[in-house]
């Protein structure tokens, strides 16, 4: 099994990158018989990354509230140095440790030339994408909670997918993270039809090769589901499409949370494999078969020696029901 959301810091947390919490990362997942686990930070922590969207906010919304606690929220999260962030990868590697770099992207309108470039020459197996803005709007977020009061759910989830299509046409993404997010709060759309963009971004995903992560996060908020919804997570099994596991942790003790759940799903959906990545480069990694070798991040495993796309298939079979 695999877990490629996970965060170092929780939000509104801030410190120096340890060795020893990403040891303690892996030590949850072997004990929930995870193959692997990708370390996958908010770009927006690293101060460097501030001079590339600038005041993004200022040029997507009116909103003087919103624009605000936008601001706000950047100026808490950027503390870290994506170098820091580079050498711990680097320590992580040189000890062995079963783990897989990439950094959680937001989608930021007219600034995404910008965010490829200053992810380019990272050295980065993945890039997850996301969307948590809505103009300067943090839909996911308790402190603007009240704004949902304001809009017409309808309008919303049609610009959440708008933004989320776009976003998969930039290139810039090897995930698309927890993809219907916009239903975090139970907010249901009263009449916008979720099926005919649900079988936009399946074709999208699949002409342009970028996964689709599938996300226990959904569970532990009041959606009281997994990402994405099983109407769009059947199409895109039935695509083809690759798919990744995913907790959302951002404390070890979530590292790995349900991922056997949703690899159980998948297999009932007819999905016969999940996908890893190095360099950008998807590993597929099947669902039944498993060795003991394989099983669990105690050893070696063939995940982590083999070659990208192209490779033979890692196998594993699920575990038994969820841990929480």
């Amino acid at each position: 099994m695999l877990d490629y959301h996970i965060h170092y810091h929780r939000h509104g947390e801030s410190g120096p990158y340890r060795l020893e919490r990403v040891r303690d990362i892996c030590s949850f997942a072997a004990e929930r018989g995870l193959l692997e686990v990708g370390l996958s930070e908010h770009i927006f922590r690293f101060v460097e990354f501030r001079e590339v969207v600038r005041d993004w906010w200022n040029h997507t919304d009116d909103d003087p509230r919103l624009k605000d606690h936008c601001r706000q929220y950047f100026d808490e999260h950027a503390t870290q140095s994506i170098s820091d962030y580079l050498d711990l990868a680097a320590q992580a590697r040189a000890c062995g440790l079963p783990v897989v770099w990439g950094l959680e992207v937001d989608y930021y309108p007219g600034r995404m030339e910008a965010v490829a470039d200053f992810l380019a020459g990272l050295g980065l197996d993945y890039v997850l994408g996301s969307v948590h803005w809505i103009g300067a709007w943090g839909f996911d977020n308790e402190d603007v909670l009240d704004e949902w009061e304001q809009r017409d759910p309808d309008e919303v989830y049609r610009r959440y997918y708008e933004l989320l299509l776009e976003l998969a046409g930039t290139g810039v993404p090897t995930v698309l993270a927890h993809p219907d997010l916009v239903k975090k709060f139970g907010h249901a759309p009263r009449s916008f039809d979720t099926s005919e963009v649900f079988s936009d971004l399946v074709e999208v995903c699949k002409s342009t090769g970028i996964g689709l992560e599938v996300s226990s996060a959904g569970w532990r908020v009041p959606a009281g589901e997994q990402y994405p919804a099983v109407q769009l997570l059947e199409r895109a099994v039935a695509a083809g499409l690759r798919l990744t596991t995913a907790s959302d942790a951002h404390v070890p003790e979530l590292v790995g949370h349900r991922v056997d759940d949703l690899c159980r799903l998948i297999g009932d959906l007819g999905g016969d494999r999940i996908y890893g990545y190095r360099h950008g480069e998807a590993v597929p990694v099947a669902l039944e078969g498993a060795s003991d070798r394989t099983s669990s991040l105690g050893g070696e495993s063939d995940l982590s020696r083999s070659s990208p796309a192209g490779s033979e298939t890692v196998s594993y079979r699920p575990h038994g029901d969820g841990e929480l």
